[in-house]
C-alpha cells in the first residue's frame, strides 16, 4: 500500500506488511479449517457433489471471517499482527459492516491486502480501516 499522510482522523493505519501477514495466516488457517471439516465430517457421511463441496468450502471460509471479525474482534492474522478493524471514528464496525467486508473480500480474495490507498476494496465497501492496536485499545484476545 502506498500510504499518504496525514491519515484520516490520525488513524494509526496498519502497515502493508501486517496486512500481508494477516492475509497469509488467515488464508492458510481458513483453508485448513474448511478442508478438515469437509474431509473429516462431510465427505465420509454423505454422497456430496463437487458443487456441494465447493459451496460448503465457501460457507466455511465466509463463516470464519464473519465470526472472527464480528465476534472475536479480529481474525487470527489480525491478532498476531496486533491490528484491528475500525470505522473512521475508531469505533467498532457494525455487524452490517462486517458482513459487507466479508462479502466483498470474496470478490478480491488474493489481492485483499494490496492497494494504492489506505483501504483495500473490502475496507472501502464497508467503510472501515485496519489500524495498529495501541496500548489503550488492546483486547484480552491478544494472548492468543
Amino acid at each position: 500500500m502506498l500510504f499518504q499522510e496525514p491519515y484520516p482522523n490520525n488513524l494509526p493505519i496498519a502497515p502493508e506488511g501486517s496486512r500481508m501477514i494477516n492475509f497469509i495466516v488467515d488464508f492458510i488457517f481458513s483453508n485448513a479449517l474448511a478442508l478438515s471439516i469437509i474431509n473429516l465430517i462431510i465427505i465420509p457421511s454423505s454422497q456430496i457433489s463437487f458443487w456441494g463441496i465447493v459451496l460448503t468450502y465457501s460457507i466455511i471460509r465466509f463463516s470464519y471471517y464473519l465470526f472472527c471479525e464480528a465476534i472475536l474482534k479480529g481474525t487470527l492474522g489480525q491478532h498476531l499482527t496486533k491490528s484491528k478493524i475500525v470505522t473512521i471514528d475508531q469505533e467498532a464496525p457494525s455487524f452490517t459492516q462486517y458482513i459487507l467486508r466479508t462479502i466483498s473480500r470474496v470478490i478480491t480474495a488474493p489481492g485483499s491486502f494490496i492497494s494504492d490507498d489506505l483501504q483495500s476494496f473490502h475496507d472501502k465497501c464497508s467503510n472501515t480501516y485496519i489500524i495498529k492496536k495501541t496500548q489503550e485499545n488492546d483486547t484480552d484476545l491478544d494472548m492468543l
